[in-house]
């Protein structure tokens, strides 16, 4: 089937086409009259110009193509990561479960890390799975690989970490404040203070932030996907030492369960 096509000019700069349709009919007719299939090319006469202009923006139509990231945007960022952890933490708490001493905290929290890792792990063994981005804190677009959805996990981890022991040494020196009293004296006209300052233990932050950071390793995870028992029961290896531990347990124990 041939089909003639007329090139006009207009004044706007660009092209308009006709097609002689009176004809495209009359072989259609004819084909059918015939029985007949309509054989042939369809061909269209462009100027060298137009053609030049097709060429062009194919080209850059196929690198865009090629250059173009295939998978989707992810709603992960840091922040979402670390809310995510938060919540893990309390699914954690056990019922029936009264005390919420240190260790016990401590076992929530390594329970809940192990959790999400392993959903992590689980989640990319699927190697035709569809590849994902994320906004990260700067503002730029990158891959969410798994070492990249890890890392934002132990930065969870950590930042959980620091908040809980900078409240563990508010919570030692709330229980061991003692206020100022001061006496004044009509006769001597002078005034007697007697005064007990915060008397807080010193380091109990940094004891609790290393007990925190400590408790995340390969041995303690394995006890908790060993033990049978509920977190009460378990007893993690903290790295400190005894009466640093039990310093720990007796200022969570008071302060939590008033």
């Amino acid at each position: 089937m041939s089909i003639n096509i007329t090139e006009r000019q207009l004044p706007h700069q660009y092209e308009k086409y006709v097609v002689d349709m009176d004809r495209v009919k009359q072989k259609i007719k004819q084909a059918d009259k015939d029985n007949t299939t309509v054989t042939g090319n369809d061909t269209v006469d462009i100027s060298k110009a137009g053609r030049n202009a097709l060429e062009k923006k194919i080209s850059a139509l196929s690198r865009a193509g090629q250059n173009k990231a295939a998978g989707k945007l992810s709603s992960v960022s840091s922040f979402s990561v670390m809310s995510d952890f938060e919540r893990a933490v309390s699914a954690e708490k056990e019922e029936g479960v009264k005390s919420n001493t240190f260790d016990y905290h401590v076992n929530q929290m390594v329970s809940a890390y192990k959790r999400m890792r392993n959903g992590i792990e689980e989640k990319y063994t699927d190697t035709d799975r569809e590849q994902q981005y994320y906004v990260a804190d700067d503002g730029s677009i990158q891959k969410l690989t798994k070492e990249k959805k890890l890392e934002m996990l132990d930065k969870a981890y950590e930042k959980h970490s620091k908040f809980m022991a900078a409240s563990t040494e508010i919570w030692s020196n709330l229980q061991d404040f003692k206020p100022q009293i001061t006496y004044h004296s009509k006769s001597a006209g002078t005034a007697k203070s007697f005064s007990a300052d915060n008397t807080g233990k010193s380091g109990i932050e940094e004891q609790a932030y290393q007990a925190f950071m400590s408790a995340v390793n390969s041995e303690n995870i394995r006890l908790l996907q060993q033990s049978k028992g509920g977190l009460n029961n378990i007893k993690l290896g903290l790295g400190i030492s005894t009466s640093a531990r039990n310093e720990l347990n007796r200022i969570w124990d008071y302060n939590t369960n008033l």
